[in-house]
């Protein structure tokens, strides 16, 4: 049970008597604790030069001495020193930034296009904060000015890194703005909040808008306008296939690889195919004028020849295979004169200078758990393709290890997902 000390000094009784239980010379037991508590606390000897002491007030650099220097010796001789709660509970209050990501320039297509994409720059404005609470710059300077980890702010004592107050000023003056890829503005919204990191400092919040914070929070295709099934498509889509088809055009369209990772026998090939079709009509004159490349395992060869002739037969496809298949220059124009390239993993590999060397449009893994140990060669063969859009079919994005789902989006999305450490 705590008393406060005046309480004891105002007593007129030798004699102090608490639920039952009587308490003997207890001011002369004060003052004995707090002249051994005075020995060694320098503070605590101040306040002892005044009657009846129950208090001592202290200037920041005081308290951060008394903290350093006197807690620790007083707490080894059995005297406990109580400390607001709220410091064991918060710790340490985290100096850092919140980024509030700013709308394209006036004249883009879209609400949010300029932050679309993968490698797209997105401009973000920047606030300090300290915990959940914005900060002013003159309040940064007056922690500052402080220089020392207690200060008194807005009322309360609190905790504070002074070297982490100095960083984030000196950002503060040299900018009110800054850019980053959407790669990794998603990559740093996605880290637990403890460790988000920009340029060594700690971002506290960060506030997505438009397309970009539907596509995240996974209600993106309610805000995007349905595209109408290709009238090139030979065969009818079933509903849940009709709304693969229109997430793969959507997140292609929007510059992201897209993973489809239906079951196996739920029609993950003429979703892709129906997305192939769409692509052909809507891309830009310089991608429609680029091939598809399609990798599969080789016994899916016939079955991909099968699939495209049934439901695209207007596409032109040539399969690379075979001992006979063209190498060099020459593959390059033959896949020139093909929408369609039709190859396997295993030539992946062994014809990976040939397949590098051309712009493909569209890159599509089938089967895409293929590249799931990114150590092996034909893994690393499949990272060297160029493609503006890849899509990843597969029922089993992970069999065994996190690790090949890493590699599958290091593939899709480069940067997104961070290092593979």
């Amino acid at each position: 049970f705590w008393l406060p000390a005046a309480a004891i000094w105002g007593s007129r009784e030798r004699e102090f008597t608490l639920w039952g239980k009587r308490y003997r010379n207890i001011q002369q037991q004060l003052l004995s604790a707090l002249g051994r508590a005075a020995r060694l606390s320098p503070d605590i000897q101040r306040a002892l030069s005044m009657p009846a002491p129950d208090g001592v007030e202290l200037e920041a650099e005081q308290l951060y001495l008394f903290l350093k220097e006197s807690v620790q010796p007083l707490r080894e001789r059995g005297i406990t020193v109580q400390m607001p709660s709220r410091w064991s509970r918060e710790g340490r209050r985290r100096i850092g930034m919140k980024m509030k990501m700013q709308p394209p320039a006036s004249g883009t297509d879209g609400p949010a296009q300029a932050a679309l994409g993968m490698e797209q720059l997105i401009s973000f404005r920047i606030e300090a904060s300290l915990g959940d609470s914005d900060i002013s710059e003159d309040e940064l300077n007056a922690l500052v000015e402080a220089g020392v980890p207690y200060v008194r702010f807005r009322g309360e004592w609190i905790e504070i890194d002074p070297k982490e107050v100095r960083q984030v000023l000196r950002y503060m003056k040299r900018n009110e703005s800054g850019e980053m890829s959407a790669a990794e503005w998603m990559r740093l919204e996605a880290e637990d909040g403890n460790e988000r990191l920009w340029k060594g400092m700690s971002v506290t919040g960060m506030e997505t808008s438009g397309l970009l914070a539907s596509l995240m929070q996974g209600d993106m295709l309610r805000h995007l306008p349905m595209r109408p099934v290709p009238p090139d498509l030979h065969g009818t889509l079933r509903p849940y296939q009709e709304r693969g088809f229109q997430w793969l055009a959507s997140l292609s369209g929007l510059g992201f690889g897209v993973c489809l990772a239906d079951d196996m026998g739920l029609g993950k090939t003429v979703q892709v195919i129906t997305c192939l079709l769409d692509r052909a009509l809507t891309a830009p004159p310089e991608e429609q004028r680029e091939p598809v490349l399609i990798l599969c395992p080789t016994s899916l060869l016939g079955n991909w020849q099968r699939e495209l002739q049934r439901f695209a037969p207007s596409l032109r496809v040539h399969i690379h295979h075979g001992g006979r298949r063209v190498r060099g220059g020459g593959f390059a124009q033959l896949a020139a004169s093909h929408e369609i390239v039709l190859t396997t993993y295993h030539l992946a590999g062994r014809d990976s200078e040939d397949l590098a060397g051309v712009r493909w449009s569209t890159v599509v893994l089938d089967e895409a758990q293929y590249i799931k140990n990114h150590r092996t060669k034909q893994a690393q063969s499949v990272m060297k393709l160029s493609a503006p859009h890849r899509i990843a079919m597969t029922g089993t994005p992970v069999e065994n290890r996190l690790g090949e789902l890493w590699s599958i989006f290091h593939f899709l999305n480069p940067g997104y997902l961070g290092t593979y450490h």
